[in-house]
C-alpha cells in the first residue's frame, strides 16, 4: 500500500514536471529574437524589381531551439525589400543569426500573368546556382543593409 502511494506521488510529480518543461519550450520568451531587416537586391550592379527575397535560418545558428522559420519580402522598383516573418503573428522581422538566401523572380509568376506583363516589367529568371552561396548574418538589433549583390558573369 505504501509502495503504491509512493509510486503514484512520483508519477504525478513527474507528469507535472514534464508539463512545465513542455510549455517552457514552446516559443514565447525562449524563442528566437526577431529583428527588422531590409536591404537591396542588385544583379550585375542594377536594382532588380518584382523578386521575392526569402531568408531561411541555418539550423543551429540561432539561439534557442526554434530557428524562427523563414522570412520573406518583395523587391520594389529600386530593388529594396523589407522582410516579414512567415510565422503568423510575428510581423516584420527575421530571427537573429545566419540565413541562406533564396530568390524567386520570373519563375514565381504563372505563365498567364507573365504573358500579360510588358517585357521590360517582367522579373528576371533567377536560378538557385546564382544564390547558392549567399548567406546573410542578421545581427541583434536588425539591419537596413542586408544587401544582396549577384553577378551573372
Amino acid at each position: 500500500m505504501i509502495w503504491g502511494l509512493a509510486m503514484r506521488w512520483l508519477v504525478e510529480k513527474s507528469v507535472a514536471a514534464l508539463c512545465v518543461v513542455a510549455v517552457a519550450g514552446c516559443g514565447g520568451a525562449g524563442g528566437p529574437e526577431f529583428v527588422p531587416v531590409s536591404g537591396r537586391l542588385t544583379i550585375d550592379g542594377e536594382p532588380v524589381a518584382r523578386v521575392t527575397v526569402e531568408f531561411r535560418p541555418i539550423p543551429g545558428d540561432q539561439t534557442g531551439v526554434n530557428t524562427g522559420g523563414s522570412s520573406r519580402g518583395y523587391t520594389d522598383a529600386d530593388g529594396r525589400f523589407t522582410l516579414t516573418s512567415a510565422i503568423a503573428g510575428r510581423g516584420e522581422g527575421v530571427a537573429v543569426g545566419r540565413h541562406r538566401v533564396r530568390l524567386r523572380g520570373r519563375e514565381s509568376i504563372d505563365s498567364e500573368g507573365l504573358e500579360e506583363m510588358p517585357e521590360d516589367e517582367r522579373p528576371p529568371v533567377i536560378t538557385d546556382a546564382m544564390v547558392q552561396d549567399v548567406i546573410i548574418e542578421v545581427p541583434p538589433g536588425g539591419t537596413d543593409a542586408a544587401d544582396i549583390s549577384i553577378t551573372t558573369s
